[in-house]
């Protein structure tokens, strides 16, 4: 599900790069553009191939010895490839972007025999429903917490259809999230549902490392409530075993910009999706 909107160079800024090494040391604190891969299959005969998607955060990060804290966390969109290309609308992205906070956020950075080693908390989220606190019991927000990590089917069961808990995130006139999905054997629509997830990073890296991947576990739960062709109400579901990971790049003190849209678009310029072939696993 995604914001395909792409992203120049800000003004004045010029190319983007990655900034330097942090040295031999375990040191996470800074500005960091993470790119988030994850790959999904959809419930569905029309998309039989692998669905890849792309989350990206623009990561302040502060660290106190071994400990680290995520100061600013801004979610910068995400986009799905594959039998269908599913991205979200400039009014889905603004309801969307305050649910996706991740300030607060917390985990570890510390040294290892094999380099450094990174722990990033699982968060969750969910979009479409209110109150919170129904569809994710317990839940800190933000960042998205919820003691003793559950899984997704153990908390209540997401709504099958529009009912008093079901809210119009983008004030469009129909309940749920709106989704437009174009790029399909059957053509373009629109879908709108319920959306429910997590996600914990964790992983070995270099030391003094700007530039390094580790391995992401995620899960999510959709619920299509309605769709515009009607065979476009389907649900995705994740791959197990599939290649997941996030790509983090340190970024210069400067990279921020005068709005999240801007900050997010050079985030996403610098780490851009590339979609899997359809027939992809």
């Amino acid at each position: 599900m995604a914001q395909t909107v792409g992203g120049a160079p800000a003004p004045g800024k010029g190319p983007l790069q990655p900034a330097g090494s942090g040295g031999d040391t375990c040191d996470l604190s800074g500005s960091w553009a993470v790119h988030r891969v994850g790959f999904a299959s959809v419930d569905s005969p029309l998309v039989p191939g692998a669905q890849k998607s792309s989350r990206w955060y623009y990561l302040e990060i502060e660290q106190a010895g071994d400990a680290i804290t995520v100061a600013r966390g801004l979610w910068c969109g995400d986009t799905t490839t594959g039998d269908a290309t599913i991205h979200y609308s400039d009014e889905t992205v603004e309801a969307v972007r305050p649910l996706a906070n991740t300030d607060g956020r917390q985990g570890t950075y510390h040294r290892t025999d094999g380099g450094c080693a990174l722990e990033l908390e699982r968060i969750y989220w969910v979009y479409g429903v209110q109150p919170t606190r129904t569809y994710l019991p317990g839940v800190q927000a933000p960042p998205g917490r919820i003691e003793g990590n559950p899984s997704l089917d153990q908390l209540a069961a997401l709504p099958p259809m529009p009912n008093q808990d079901v809210v119009d995130l983008e004030q469009d006139g129909v309940p749920g999230m709106r989704s437009l999905i174009v790029d399909t054997p059957i053509g373009s629509g629109v879908r709108h549902g319920l959306q429910r997830g997590w996600e914990e990073i964790a992983g070995i890296t270099e030391r003094g490392a700007s530039d390094f991947t580790v391995a992401a576990s995620y899960d999510f739960q959709e619920v299509a409530l309605q769709a515009m062709p009607a065979a476009f109400k389907s649900n995705a579901f994740v791959r197990r075993g599939a290649p997941h990971a996030a790509r983090f790049l340190r970024v210069d003190h400067d990279f921020s910009q005068t709005s999240d849209v801007a900050t997010c678009d050079r985030v996403r310029e610098l780490m851009p999706h590339r979609p899997v072939p359809r027939d992809a696993f």
